[in-house]
């Protein structure tokens, strides 16, 4: 006993001593993260002379996944030295991105009038790289006053996605796109009619941007052509006179070994959207989106109704039944025929093997929930708006981080509960355990970044800053979690365990492990498979997702199609006298995760185009990291709602 004294003390005092430094990593963190600034918190009004500064943050590509910095290419450089800004939030660094001064410097004062930017001869390394990127349909992504450049189709009059294309490919050839027909939608402020003509531009007015639109085109101005030639034939080109198929005929460029003209021409477009409203045109979408979302949703809803009709009609009828069966007194006949769930009640609370693993996964997944029902409803209320790039990920960050606690605390009151010896190796596989798979899988993808050029792989001293979190923050708070849910007295369940284990009878097929845990994933997975494909679209592709109320019902949905399909999977097992259902509740519901994975595989065959190995590791290695954690989160949902269930049951039933 003296032993187990001084080991408690002296994890005490290691615990105290974690949590201590952890608190001051944290503080020591926040204070560092002040020099970040999140985008799109403050506006920010333009005079008529004001500089519009264009940056550029990234090359993209929905084929490789894979991204480069804008000047890996031979563009135009700034006139000053290139500024490289840092990264503005810690999102922003773990994402890889990098904002970049490009060349292109507007203002308000200069419109409607062709601009040239600089001449630029290629060489053989320049080609083969042009090339290599417009076969893969990498885009160029601008930004300019926190807005992100949409390539704009002039003759539908609509926007397309978002970015720029590099260049395009055709029978004739590669054709870069050298000239950039910049659309900027402003809104006036403190003026009466935001709508009144402009074009005698009052210097005590103050304008916002609302967005950025740019119509890309191939060019060929000629050889060995001067700047004023050049801007000479961009003015005929791109007067207001123009129409495209006056223009089409310019289009056709010679190879790329050849001299090259960059222009643009910038037009102001006044219009009465404010600035708050500003991202409201970015992200609506269309009426099929619309009602696509809405039929998710419908479909969801059918199935959490059909699955409450049968808890209910359990809890109801047939389980009132047999409480009132088993509560009554039996006859000789009667207690020689008895049989269901009643006779577990010595086995029902029988520890399960590996408690240990058990209790450390729930911990996890009640950590998890916890920061994901957090950062939904963050989103969902619009503190985590587009506008603030890398927000998401750094809330999702912090919020791992804080509310880690809750890993320890869970892990350690069921682990109690189950009468398990060991709680600090308990702690340790739940604070590392979980966690050491995330970092280790991020690591490795962000070596195949690295060995790539990517501009997306994470510098270290953003990883050592991502590894002090870890231990320093996140560990000592497992700790404390896990100290105060030791500290509090053992869960006493309702049944004594009887000490010789009662044998199990032989099942039929559809109430074996394996076919009960691939039919229970199936109902959760088919509740948000179909808003599962707009996620996946904005993961892997250039669109963006913002129905974030909608998709706060959607987790809703399936956490309650979780809990529901392990306690009616878990009522008929009990009533076979199969007293199994700790690990069985858990993979059941978990099962949302596997199948999680195989829409993957099935979107990288029908829905990806390439077949670049980094590319492929990286999807499924992220993918495999999403599926890991759905399986931790939705198999925590079902076996804390089915040990509720059982636990309630048999507290109803008079026991000898």
């Amino acid at each position: 006993q003296d032993k187990k004294k001084n080991q408690k003390s002296y994890l005490l005092k290691m615990t105290r001593f974690l949590t201590l430094s952890g608190v001051l990593a944290l503080v020591f963190l926040t204070a560092q993260s002040h020099s970040y600034y999140l985008p799109g918190v403050e506006q920010k009004l333009y005079a008529p002379n004001d500089a519009l500064t264009v940056h550029a943050s990234k090359l993209s590509s929905d084929t490789t996944q894979i991204p480069y910095e804008y000047f890996s290419l031979n563009y135009c450089h700034p006139e000053h030295d290139m500024n490289r800004y840092s990264e503005e939030n810690y999102g922003m660094a773990l994402s890889g991105i990098v904002l970049e001064r490009s060349a292109y410097l507007l203002s308000f004062s200069e419109r409607d009038k062709c601009q040239y930017l600089c001449p630029k001869k290629n060489k053989k390394g320049d080609i083969e790289l042009f090339k290599w990127y417009i076969e893969r349909k990498y885009r160029v992504n601008f930004i300019m006053d926190n807005m992100p450049a949409i390539e704009y189709d002039q003759v539908k009059s609509r926007a397309l996605q978002k970015g720029i294309p590099v260049g395009h490919h055709t029978t004739a050839g590669y054709h870069v796109m050298n000239h950039y027909g910049i659309r900027v939608r402003y809104h006036k402020e403190s003026a009466v009619d935001p709508l009144d003509d402009d074009d005698n531009l009052n210097p005590e007015f103050r304008y916002s941007v609302i967005g950025l639109y740019i119509i890309a085109l191939p060019v060929h101005y000629g050889i060995e052509k001067s700047r004023e030639e050049v801007l000479e034939t961009c003015t005929k080109l791109f007067s207001d006179q123009f129409l495209p198929s006056e223009v089409s005929q310019y289009l056709n460029t010679e190879n790329l070994d050849k001299e090259m003209h960059y222009t643009y021409h910038v037009t102001y477009i006044p219009t009465d959207i404010t600035w708050k409203e500003r991202w409201a045109e970015y992200l609506q979408s269309d009426e099929d989106q619309g009602y696509i979302h809405w039929l998710s949703i419908l479909n969801s809803c059918m199935v959490v109704i059909f699955l409450t009709g049968i808890v209910a009609h359990i809890l109801s009828r047939t389980l009132n039944r047999d409480i009132a069966t088993y509560n009554s007194v039996p006859t000789d006949e009667e207690f020689e025929d008895q049989s269901g769930w009643k006779q577990l009640q010595g086995d029902v609370f029988r520890p399960p093997r590996r408690s240990m693993l058990l209790s450390a996964l729930v911990g996890n997944g009640a950590h998890l929930l916890a920061m994901a029902m957090i950062t939904v409803i963050l989103a969902g209320v619009g503190v985590l708006s587009p506008a603030r790039r890398g927000a998401m990920l750094t809330s999702i960050i912090y919020m791992f981080v804080l509310t880690s606690n809750v890993a320890g605390f869970v892990s350690a009151r069921f682990y109690k509960m189950m009468n398990g010896p060991k709680w600090f190796k308990t702690t340790i596989l739940t604070a590392l355990g979980y966690t050491g798979v995330l970092f280790g899988v991020f690591f490795l993808l962000n070596f195949v970044l690295y060995l790539e050029g990517s501009s997306g792989n994470v510098s270290f001293v953003n990883l050592l800053t991502l590894l002090c979190l870890w231990f320093l923050v996140s560990t000592p708070f497992t700790f404390l979690g896990s100290l105060l849910g030791y500290k509090r007295q053992q869960i006493e369940n309702p049944c004594k365990i009887n000490k010789i284990p009662r044998p199990v009878p032989q099942q039929k097929w559809y109430l074996r492990s394996k076919f009960t845990i691939f039919a229970g994933g199936l109902l959760p997975f088919g509740s948000i498979f179909i808003e599962l494909y707009f996620i996946m679209s904005s993961m892997w592709g250039a669109k963006l997702y913002y129905m974030f109320g909608l998709l706060f019902l959607v987790v809703v949905i399936m956490i309650f199609t979780c809990a529901e399909i392990s306690i009616v999977i878990c009522y008929f097992q009990l009533c076979k006298e199969d007293y199994r259902w700790w690990w069985r509740s858990f993979l059941t519901a978990g099962a949302t995760g596997v199948y999680l994975f195989g829409y993957s595989v099935l979107y990288f065959f029908f829905s990806w185009e390439t077949t670049r190995l980094s590319s492929t590791l990286l999807f499924f290695g992220y993918m495999s990291l999403a599926s890991i954690t759905l399986f931790v989160i939705t198999g925590t949902v079902g076996f804390v709602a089915t040990y509720i269930f059982v636990r309630q049951i048999y507290q109803l039933v008079k026991f000898d």
